[in-house]
């Protein structure tokens, strides 16, 4: 972090703060109740917007990036980064395109994103189940998708204009806001993360490629015994199918329908014991590691492109300014009853992002920078 320039560790501090906007932004979506399992708003994608209208295209990429390994270690495991790493790097490279489209409104830029992004986990989905009938789900997710992609591009829209009218006035002071302190990223674990990932990539594979029932049937007994050693709760496991359940009814019925009975059954069975297998093992990683010892993996696997000369100061300042912002702005972010109204989350959000300039100012400031320029 010394190697940094003033400048450059405003900027990298600014895009920590924002990817931590963008986390907080998720965890203000599970207030909004979706009656579609696997649905999602995607709040988020209002923080990526944020970058691309009043930063540039640069911040927009490691926001993304940043918020989907924070996720990651913070509440996922390798199978949900996995997914969301797919949906999300999709939806950038769109989004990026279409910024830079003459007369492109914002609200149709989101809706390409969304389209995008579901596209992408859409086809992760269809590798982790092994058939092509997950896409029958794709109107239904399609129109999804354009609705909430409409609902986010508008409250991007509303937001940047309440961040203006704000900026005009007496906007947020950073001295309200509360003291971040920023540790050194660990970078020793006691366990080996890189050969447990090998492993579990591994297993990911011997779970796609096998198609014998019985075969799979062993794969997913293992991912049990894993799963009961980690004491992974059942919860955690309804959870991670909630995702997929959407895809797993359609293509379940659409077997039911193009083959023979004893034909659909067997190909249901086994979508559910390689999908049950992966995201077993997956969660049976997580329930025996910590965030320090993903952090540290993450920390070391870094340094090792500093050898080819490409710097990662930035990038790792901003991972941990975001992990150290994400506590503090998801305590100011919990509404006061426990649903939000789609009328009252302009303000709610618009207070975040101003919780978020804040504390990307008084950061900036103990860096010698004095109050820096507004997140804007």
């Amino acid at each position: 972090m010394r190697a940094l320039e003033p400048s450059e560790a405003v900027r990298w501090t600014r895009i920590g703060v924002l990817a931590a906007f963008a986390l907080v932004l998720g965890y203000l979506e599970t207030f909004i109740p979706i009656p579609v399992p696997g649905v999602k708003l995607g709040l988020a994608n209002i923080a990526i917007l944020l970058c691309f209208m009043r930063l540039d295209a640069g911040a927009a990429l490691f926001v993304t990036l940043l918020k989907v390994l924070a996720q990651g270690l913070l509440f996922g495991s390798p199978l949900t980064f996995a997914y969301s790493l797919a949906g999300s790097a999709l939806a950038y490279l769109v989004m990026a395109f279409a910024m830079r489209l003459p007369g492109m409104h914002s609200a149709m830029v989101s809706v390409l994103g969304a389209v995008a992004h579901t596209a992408g986990q859409m086809a992760v989905a269809t590798v982790l189940l092994g058939t092509r009938f997950v896409w029958l789900a794709a109107p239904v997710l399609l129109v999804a998708a354009i609705a909430t992609g409409i609902l986010c591009g508008v409250l991007a829209v509303r937001l940047d204009r309440v961040l203006d009218e704000r900026e005009d006035g007496d906007g947020a002071p950073a001295g309200d806001m509360p003291a971040i302190e920023i540790h050194e990223l660990p970078e020793v674990s006691d366990q080996p993360v890189g050969a447990m990932l090998a492993a579990l990539a591994v297993f990911t594979v011997l779970a796609i490629v096998f198609d014998d029932i019985l075969a799979l049937a062993l794969i997913f007994g293992v991912a049990d015994i894993a799963c009961i050693l980690a004491h992974v709760s059942p919860a955690s496991l309804a959870r991670g199918f909630r995702a997929f359940l959407v895809l797993l009814i359609v293509s379940s019925v659409a077997h039911l329908i193009a083959y023979p009975l004893e034909e659909a059954i067997a190909a249901i069975v086994r979508m559910g014991l390689r999908l049950g297998s992966i995201m077993g093992a997956s969660l049976a990683l997580m329930s025996s590691l910590d965030r320090d010892d993903l952090l540290a993996f993450t920390v070391r696997t870094a340094r090792r492109l500093e050898r080819h000369g490409i710097s990662v100061q930035g990038p790792l300042l901003a991972l941990n300014v975001c992990l150290q912002t994400v506590p503090v702005l998801a305590a100011g972010a919990q509404p006061e009853g426990k649903r939000l109204s789609l009328r009252t989350a302009v303000d709610a959000i618009a207070d975040v992002y101003a919780q978020a300039d804040g504390i990307a100012a008084a950061i900036c400031s103990e860096m010698g920078e004095g109050d820096g320029d507004a997140l804007a």
